[in-house]
Protein backbone atom coordinates (compact mmCIF):
# COMPACT_ATOMS: atom_id res chain seq x y z
CA UNK A 1 0.00 0.00 0.00
CA UNK A 2 1.57 3.19 -1.11
CA UNK A 3 0.15 6.75 -1.13
CA UNK A 4 1.05 10.39 -1.13
CA UNK A 5 1.62 11.40 2.27
CA UNK A 6 -0.10 15.07 3.94
CA UNK A 7 -0.10 16.04 0.69
CA UNK A 8 -2.84 18.96 2.14
CA UNK A 9 0.52 20.01 4.18
CA UNK A 10 2.25 20.74 0.70
CA UNK A 11 -0.86 22.29 -0.88
CA UNK A 12 -1.17 24.78 2.36
CA UNK A 13 1.98 26.59 1.03
CA UNK A 14 0.17 28.04 -2.14
CA UNK A 15 0.69 31.75 -2.08
CA UNK A 16 -2.50 32.05 -4.59
CA UNK A 17 -4.83 30.00 -6.52
CA UNK A 18 -2.20 29.58 -9.86
CA UNK A 19 0.46 28.28 -6.88
CA UNK A 20 -1.75 26.25 -5.52
CA UNK A 21 -2.84 24.62 -9.10
CA UNK A 22 0.52 24.26 -9.97
CA UNK A 23 0.96 22.27 -6.68
CA UNK A 24 -1.27 20.47 -6.98
CA UNK A 25 -0.74 19.65 -10.69
CA UNK A 26 2.54 18.03 -8.70
CA UNK A 27 0.51 15.42 -6.45
CA UNK A 28 -1.45 14.15 -9.64
CA UNK A 29 1.86 13.80 -11.36
CA UNK A 30 3.44 11.68 -7.99
CA UNK A 31 0.13 9.64 -8.49
CA UNK A 32 0.21 9.02 -12.04
CA UNK A 33 3.70 7.32 -10.95
CA UNK A 34 2.19 5.49 -7.96
CA UNK A 35 -0.34 4.05 -10.50
CA UNK A 36 2.19 3.17 -12.85
CA UNK A 37 4.06 1.03 -10.13
CA UNK A 38 0.59 -0.89 -9.96
CA UNK A 39 0.12 -1.33 -13.11
CA UNK A 40 3.73 -2.91 -13.08
CA UNK A 41 2.68 -5.31 -10.28
CA UNK A 42 5.21 -3.33 -8.27
CA UNK A 43 2.54 -2.25 -5.56
CA UNK A 44 -0.89 -3.66 -4.84
CA UNK A 45 -2.85 -0.30 -3.98
CA UNK A 46 -2.49 3.73 -4.18
CA UNK A 47 -3.74 5.80 -1.37
CA UNK A 48 -3.79 9.20 0.53
CA UNK A 49 -4.02 9.79 4.19
CA UNK A 50 -4.38 13.37 5.00
CA UNK A 51 -5.86 15.75 8.04
CA UNK A 52 -7.92 17.66 5.86
CA UNK A 53 -10.39 15.41 4.47
CA UNK A 54 -11.26 17.69 1.70
CA UNK A 55 -8.27 17.67 0.05
CA UNK A 56 -8.80 13.72 0.35
CA UNK A 57 -12.39 14.37 -1.51
CA UNK A 58 -10.54 16.56 -4.30
CA UNK A 59 -7.75 13.58 -4.68
CA UNK A 60 -10.07 11.14 -4.52
CA UNK A 61 -11.93 12.81 -7.54
CA UNK A 62 -9.09 13.25 -9.76
CA UNK A 63 -7.35 9.96 -8.90
CA UNK A 64 -8.88 6.48 -9.15
CA UNK A 65 -7.87 5.20 -5.41
CA UNK A 66 -7.96 2.01 -4.10
CA UNK A 67 -7.40 3.49 0.00
CA UNK A 68 -7.56 6.78 2.06
CA UNK A 69 -6.87 7.48 5.88
CA UNK A 70 -8.78 10.10 7.15
CA UNK A 71 -7.01 11.64 10.07
CA UNK A 72 -8.48 13.69 13.05
CA UNK A 73 -12.16 14.44 11.44
CA UNK A 74 -13.71 11.95 11.81
CA UNK A 75 -13.78 11.69 15.50
CA UNK A 76 -16.76 11.29 18.37
CA UNK A 77 -15.95 15.62 18.68
CA UNK A 78 -16.26 16.24 15.33
CA UNK A 79 -18.34 14.27 13.01
CA UNK A 80 -19.25 16.78 9.77
CA UNK A 81 -22.21 15.47 7.43
CA UNK A 82 -20.50 16.18 4.17
CA UNK A 83 -17.56 13.99 5.39
CA UNK A 84 -19.74 10.95 6.84
CA UNK A 85 -21.79 11.14 2.59
CA UNK A 86 -17.91 10.84 1.56
CA UNK A 87 -16.93 8.13 3.57
CA UNK A 88 -20.15 6.91 2.44
CA UNK A 89 -19.57 7.32 -1.23
CA UNK A 90 -16.06 5.70 -0.71
CA UNK A 91 -17.32 2.85 0.75
CA UNK A 92 -19.83 2.29 -1.91
CA UNK A 93 -17.25 2.49 -4.74
CA UNK A 94 -14.85 -0.36 -2.69
CA UNK A 95 -12.14 2.06 -1.32
CA UNK A 96 -10.91 0.91 1.41
CA UNK A 97 -11.66 4.06 4.64
CA UNK A 98 -9.13 3.94 7.88
CA UNK A 99 -10.19 6.58 10.06
CA UNK A 100 -6.70 8.03 12.12
CA UNK A 101 -6.10 9.83 14.77
CA UNK A 102 -9.54 9.54 16.55
CA UNK A 103 -8.42 10.69 20.00
CA UNK A 104 -7.60 14.43 18.52
CA UNK A 105 -4.35 14.56 19.14
CA UNK A 106 -4.83 12.95 22.30
CA UNK A 107 -7.06 15.83 23.43
CA UNK A 108 -10.11 13.11 23.79
CA UNK A 109 -8.04 10.87 26.49
CA UNK A 110 -6.90 14.33 28.56
CA UNK A 111 -3.87 15.94 26.45
CA UNK A 112 -4.28 19.66 26.03
CA UNK A 113 -3.11 19.44 21.97
CA UNK A 114 -5.86 19.38 20.00
CA UNK A 115 -5.87 18.99 16.03
CA UNK A 116 -1.96 19.16 16.81
CA UNK A 117 -1.95 22.78 18.35
CA UNK A 118 -1.33 23.37 22.26
CA UNK A 119 -3.85 24.78 23.96
CA UNK A 120 -4.19 27.36 26.62
CA UNK A 121 -7.34 25.46 29.15
CA UNK A 122 -7.63 29.42 30.42
CA UNK A 123 -8.13 31.24 27.03
CA UNK A 124 -12.21 31.79 26.64
CA UNK A 125 -12.27 30.01 23.09
CA UNK A 126 -11.96 26.88 24.61
CA UNK A 127 -13.89 27.25 27.45
CA UNK A 128 -16.52 25.05 25.64
CA UNK A 129 -14.23 22.70 23.96
CA UNK A 130 -13.08 21.82 27.28
CA UNK A 131 -16.94 21.78 28.85
CA UNK A 132 -17.17 19.28 26.40
CA UNK A 133 -14.76 16.94 27.56
CA UNK A 134 -15.75 17.67 31.08
CA UNK A 135 -19.21 16.09 30.23
CA UNK A 136 -18.10 13.23 28.28
CA UNK A 137 -15.36 11.79 30.91
CA UNK A 138 -18.36 11.89 33.70
CA UNK A 139 -20.53 9.92 31.50
CA UNK A 140 -17.55 7.76 30.92
CA UNK A 141 -16.63 7.42 34.42
CA UNK A 142 -20.34 6.74 35.39
CA UNK A 143 -20.69 3.89 32.92
CA UNK A 144 -17.10 2.42 33.73
CA UNK A 145 -15.43 3.29 30.35
CA UNK A 146 -12.45 4.31 29.60
CA UNK A 147 -12.16 7.39 26.77
CA UNK A 148 -10.30 5.91 24.47
CA UNK A 149 -12.71 2.88 24.33
CA UNK A 150 -15.75 4.75 23.27
CA UNK A 151 -13.35 7.24 20.63
CA UNK A 152 -12.59 4.04 19.08
CA UNK A 153 -15.68 2.34 18.97
CA UNK A 154 -17.47 5.21 17.76
CA UNK A 155 -14.66 5.50 14.77
CA UNK A 156 -15.32 1.93 14.14
CA UNK A 157 -18.96 2.69 13.73
CA UNK A 158 -19.23 4.84 11.28
CA UNK A 159 -20.69 3.19 8.21
CA UNK A 160 -17.70 3.02 5.53
CA UNK A 161 -14.93 2.67 7.95
CA UNK A 162 -12.84 -0.31 7.07
CA UNK A 163 -10.66 0.10 9.96
CA UNK A 164 -9.08 2.34 12.63
CA UNK A 165 -5.78 2.80 12.54
CA UNK A 166 -4.13 3.07 16.18
CA UNK A 167 -0.73 4.29 16.34
CA UNK A 168 1.73 4.00 19.85
CA UNK A 169 5.34 4.38 20.92
CA UNK A 170 4.36 2.06 23.86
CA UNK A 171 4.32 -1.83 23.54
CA UNK A 172 2.28 -2.07 26.54
CA UNK A 173 -0.38 0.04 24.64
CA UNK A 174 -0.85 -2.74 21.95
CA UNK A 175 -2.99 -4.59 24.03
CA UNK A 176 -5.41 -2.19 24.64
CA UNK A 177 -6.15 -0.97 21.95
CA UNK A 178 -7.05 -4.48 21.11
CA UNK A 179 -9.10 -4.04 23.77
CA UNK A 180 -10.70 -0.93 22.86
CA UNK A 181 -11.60 -2.56 19.29
CA UNK A 182 -13.64 -5.41 20.91
CA UNK A 183 -15.37 -3.57 23.96
CA UNK A 184 -18.83 -3.78 24.22
CA UNK A 185 -20.11 -0.52 25.16
CA UNK A 186 -24.13 -0.52 25.75
CA UNK A 187 -26.67 1.01 24.19
CA UNK A 188 -27.89 3.19 26.97
CA UNK A 189 -24.39 5.19 27.04
CA UNK A 190 -24.74 6.22 23.42
CA UNK A 191 -28.70 7.25 24.49
CA UNK A 192 -27.22 9.27 27.63
CA UNK A 193 -24.27 10.86 24.67
CA UNK A 194 -27.17 12.30 22.47
CA UNK A 195 -29.28 13.45 25.16
CA UNK A 196 -26.59 15.57 26.58
CA UNK A 197 -26.02 17.05 23.13
CA UNK A 198 -22.83 15.13 22.72
CA UNK A 199 -23.90 13.70 19.71
CA UNK A 200 -25.87 14.75 17.18
CA UNK A 201 -29.42 12.74 16.82
CA UNK A 202 -28.72 10.82 13.88
CA UNK A 203 -26.19 8.99 15.46
CA UNK A 204 -29.01 7.13 17.10
CA UNK A 205 -29.35 4.84 14.02
CA UNK A 206 -25.98 4.05 13.58
CA UNK A 207 -24.78 3.44 17.68
CA UNK A 208 -28.16 2.05 19.52
CA UNK A 209 -29.65 -1.19 18.20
Amino acid sequence: MVSVHDPDEYLANAENEAHFQSLYHNVLEAYRALIGLKEAGVVKAVGVGAKNWKVIRQIAADVDLDWVMIANSMTIKQHPQDLLEFISGLHEKGVLVINSAVFHSGFLVGSNYYDYQLLNPSAPETKELYAWREAFFHLCADYHLRPATVCVQFAWKIPGVSSVALNTTAAHRVKENLEHIHADIPAAFWEKMILAGLLEPDFHRLLVP
